[in-house]
């Protein structure tokens, strides 16, 4: 059992990891690479994480927490304003060139849009929802998250307003 983890510490190791993904490939960043951009000692690695999987799930967790309550109220009224106020803030947080998170090396995006597509954070959130809404607000999330990596893939040629625009069309359509 991993002892209880050191608040200062992890938020040392995820910020060095989301830097290391704006310069290296996910698969060639190693414990080594995190603990000296840290600063911290390989000990306290694994003092707060289990694997560099752990480290990056618990960086996608956090910012998904956040962004997940944020869209939980457009997923349960279907608000269109609640809706575009959830978009221009997913898409302001991977678009932002000031944002260390908008900086990650293309070749990592399939990585982390993996990650997100396995975690249970959208079930978790669901559980209280029929089974058609469960279904529907999972094919959304996926669809949104699909159309913005195909966007940054694509190196961000339309705006953000063009973006929300076009995934409150398509949410409309689904």
């Amino acid at each position: 059992m991993r002892p209880k983890r050191t608040a200062f510490v992890a938020d040392e190791i995820e910020r060095a990891c989301v830097e290391l993904l704006s310069e290296k490939y996910f698969l060639d960043i190693t414990v080594t690479d995190i603990v000296a951009k840290a600063g911290v000692a390989r000990v306290s690695f694994y003092r707060n994480y289990s694997s560099l999987d752990d480290v990056l799930e618990s960086v996608i967790r956090r910012i998904l927490t956040g962004l997940m309550e944020e869209v939980w109220p457009a997923l349960d009224t279907g608000e269109e304003r609640l809706w575009r106020e959830f978009l221009f803030r997913f898409i302001f947080l991977v678009s932002d060139s000031n944002n260390r998170i908008a900086a990650v090396r293309p070749e990592n995006l399939p990585v982390i849009f993996s990650k997100i597509n396995n975690m249970k954070i959208l079930e978790e959130l669901t559980e209280r929802m029929d089974t058609r809404q469960k279904y529907r607000s999972t094919g959304i999330m996926a669809m949104i998250t699909s159309v913005i990596q195909q966007w940054l893939n694509d190196g961000r040629k339309e705006s953000p307003e063009e973006m929300v625009d076009l995934l409150m069309e398509l949410i409309r359509e689904s």
